[in-house]
């Protein structure tokens, strides 16, 4: 894929349903210098709506690729330890599954204070999804990089 990309375009790669922590680490330092955006939900893949924080900071401090997750995580409270614990470079938490725009936005700010990217996943289809991402885009913090366009057709 980066060999028909060339450098002009970074790949974000989800990698769930998940994997051990040595093979995640193993991937991760392999690809070190690519040009990748992150990994995705290296350990718990999709499905999982709870936090590994333990098992990603056996990962993220020991390698330069960003490791990404969150999309299925509920509510602020479930993402402290992982922020605090700087378990992840980037939260991508799902505005469907979090618990609304506002919740979304509290954590984007408390990741933010702690030097973690935010590329929020994106589920809801359509004109009104596509509305709802650029709001909350408009009101996040610098640390908001992306957010995934869910269709793979342009609206």
């Amino acid at each position: 894929m980066q060999d028909v990309l060339g450098d002009g375009v970074g790949l974000a790669l989800d990698c769930g349903p998940g994997m051990t922590v040595p093979d995640a680490l193993k991937l991760a330092k392999e690809l070190e210098g690519s040009n990748i955006l992150w990994l995705e939900d290296m350990v718990i893949g999709n499905y999982h709506p709870y936090v590994l924080a333990d098992q990603y900071t056996q990962i993220t401090p020991y390698t330069s690729t960003p490791i990404h997750t969150g999309e299925q995580i509920y509510l602020r409270q479930n993402f402290v330890e992982l922020i605090e614990r700087n378990g992840v470079n980037v939260l991508g938490p799902d505005v469907a599954d979090v618990g609304g725009l506002a919740e979304m936005k509290f954590i984007a700010e408390y990741a933010d204070l702690h030097g973690i990217q935010f590329a929020p996943h994106g589920t809801l289809r359509g004109l009104i999804g596509i509305a709802v991402q650029t709001q909350m885009a408009a009101v996040l913090p610098d640390n908001f990089i992306a957010f995934e366009l869910p269709t793979p057709h342009p609206v």
